[in-house]
């Protein structure tokens, strides 16, 4: 109480785990169908990387650039990216969401879909995998497509064996 410590549970620091490389970043554009739903379009990598002044190394600017055909520039798209993995990590996810958009919410299942799994124990050196999504639809020409907070599904959880309560068993 009254200390603003927090215990650590990996062996990097808050600003190595925040940290991203350019490389390790992976853009994945939705294309709004006709029903309105979005479905899976283009697996991208990040033309430029600007990492922004926050000390914890949380904030980047990323840009894209690609060849998309003229008929893509009139259509809603929605992004998800996905950090701190592989090429052959996103290899594997996207085997996992083949067909994907045969679904009735295509973005909704290939989010189902977004797992990475490590045999024996997670290196404390590599990052915990983080995603997140665009919140509104942009067209390719924009020059924004806004802010996409990344986030980890990550629960610690403390295993005890004979805990007591008040001195009760």
């Amino acid at each position: 109480p009254g200390t603003d410590v927090v215990p650590l549970s990996r062996a990097m620091n808050a600003a190595d785990e925040n940290h991203l490389a350019a490389g390790d970043v992976y853009i994945l554009l939705f294309r709004e169908n006709t029903s309105g739903k979005y479905e899976y379009a283009y697996r991208l990598v990040p033309r430029s990387f600007v990492e922004g002044t926050d000390p914890l190394g949380a904030t980047y600017t990323i840009g894209i650039l690609h060849g998309f055909p003229q008929s893509d520039w009139s259509v809603n798209f929605r992004a998800m990216i996905v950090a701190g993995v592989t090429g052959s990590d996103m290899d594997e996810f996207e085997k996992r969401i083949d067909g994907v958009n045969r679904a009735e919410n295509p973005m909704e299942a290939a989010r189902a879909r977004l797992m990475f799994t490590q045999v024996g124990n997670w290196p404390v050196t590599r990052k915990l995998p983080m995603w997140g999504e665009s919140s509104s639809s942009f067209k390719l020409d924009a020059e924004n497509m806004g802010t996409i907070t990344l986030l980890r599904a990550v629960a610690r959880v403390d295993v005890g064996v004979n805990f007591e309560k008040n001195g009760d068993s």
